[in-house]
């Protein structure tokens, strides 16, 4: 069993590698088709913030749905959903679209109400992994492997560390698919996954759920992220 989610590990850390490398087959017009329908959200409401930043405190059902462009002008998409409870945890599920593959995982998080607080991810713990495969088969990695892998999926999180945000200027007013949303802040952070380090400047805002985040630039424009749409409700959820 253990060498059978080491196995199912090793195939997410390799397909996170070829995604963050741009590598892919050829694109599959239906992968198109629905990253296209996600970009076609525009909303003309404003999202009044406020002086300090007042995370949104988790709940079942909220959700955020962000649009990724890279500087060659590739687009995916990833929504971020909580759909349930566990062990006095939170479900979180991620979902992913870009024009070559779709895929969905899930992770028990204990300690997300407390990641706003000073520490960030370090009062987060990862329970358990669940990925659903191409073929629907849902693969679990806990315990040992679960133990091995855990620093990854948390720099995987590093969107929720909003402990990043303290003494940081406000990020002004930021217009993107799902609205304006004024009187944002902004928080820097640099992340390693696989060797490779990541910087990224976003902007925060106290009417987001989830991670609060309304838009990000990584590496001076190498990808750019914008909300999409979010809520508290009406998420279909993966599996």
């Amino acid at each position: 069993m253990l060498k059978k989610q080491m196995m199912t590990t090793t195939v997410v850390i390799m397909t996170a590698f070829f995604l963050v490398a741009g590598c892919g087959p050829k694109a599959d017009p239906v992968m198109v088709e629905k990253v296209n329908s996600f970009f076609g959200a525009q909303s003309n409401d404003t999202y009044k913030g406020g002086k300090t930043y007042t995370p949104v405190q988790p709940a079942v059902g909220q959700f955020v749905i962000h649009g990724n462009t890279e500087k060659n002008g590739k687009r995916s998409v990833t929504r971020t959903a909580i759909v349930g409870r566990e062990a006095g945890g939170w479900i979180l599920e991620t979902y992913t679209v870009d024009e070559f593959s779709e895929a969905c995982t899930r992770m028990l998080l204990q300690g997300l109400e407390n990641i706003y607080k000073p520490g960030g991810l370090d009062n987060l713990d990862i329970i358990w992994v669940k990925i659903k495969d191409e073929n629907g088969q849902i693969q679990t990695i806990e315990g040992p492997a679960m133990a091995m892998v855990r620093g990854f999926y948390k720099k995987a999180l590093q969107s929720f560390d909003m402990s990043a945000i303290s003494g940081q200027a406000t990020g002004g007013d930021i217009t993107v698919p799902a609205g304006t949303f004024t009187n944002t802040f902004r928080a820097d952070s640099e992340v390693k996954i696989m060797g490779m380090t990541f910087r990224s400047e976003s902007w925060i805002h106290g009417k987001v759920p989830v991670n609060g985040m309304v838009k990000s630039i990584t590496d001076g424009g190498k990808i750019t992220s914008v909300l999409l749409d979010f809520g508290d409700s009406g998420v279909k959820a993966c599996f």
